[in-house]
Parts: C-alpha cells; structure tokens; sequence
C-alpha cells in the first residue's frame, strides 16, 4: 500500500473522530440537557412528553460537517506527510 494512502486514511479517521465529537456537543447534549432522550438508533430526540424534538440546526450542521471532513482530512494528510516526509 502507498504511504500517501495510508495518511490520506489517517485523515479520514481524524475528521470522522472530530465530527463525531461535534455531533455529541451540539445534537446529544442540547437533547439531554431540554431533558430528553436521545435515541442513537434513530438519530432523534425523545422528549419526556414523547414528543420527538428537532432543533433548526440539521442543515447547517450537516455542511459543517462536510467542511470539516474535507478540511481536516487534508490538512491531517499533509501534516503526516511532512512528518514522515512521505511526499514525492
């Protein structure tokens, strides 16, 4: 396997942990705190009440996420290169 493909994995695994970490911030712990459930399967939030709670921040999060994938695996793929010096 080529190392430039192995950092480029490296990268994809960092924004991945990142957006996952972004995720429980914002989605699963505003949920908890209103005194919800959240429902991981689902990827919802249960309300005492068992109404299904949903804030007005998918959208924007969902590009946040992008950006950051996009973002963080480059530059996590470039800073691994210059590390091991792995570019050509």
């Amino acid at each position: 396997m080529n190392n430039s493909v192995i950092s480029k994995f490296s990268g994809v695994f960092v924004s991945l942990f990142i957006i996952w970490l972004i995720n429980e911030l914002t989605v699963v712990d505003y949920c908890l705190e209103q005194g919800g459930k959240f429902e991981y399967r689902t990827g919802t939030c249960l309300l005492e009440n068992g109404v299904v709670y949903s804030s007005a921040n998918e959208v924007p999060l969902i590009i946040l996420y992008v950006f950051i994938g996009f973002f963080v695996t480059f530059f996590v793929s470039k800073l691994l290169n210059k590390l091991v010096k792995l570019d050509n």
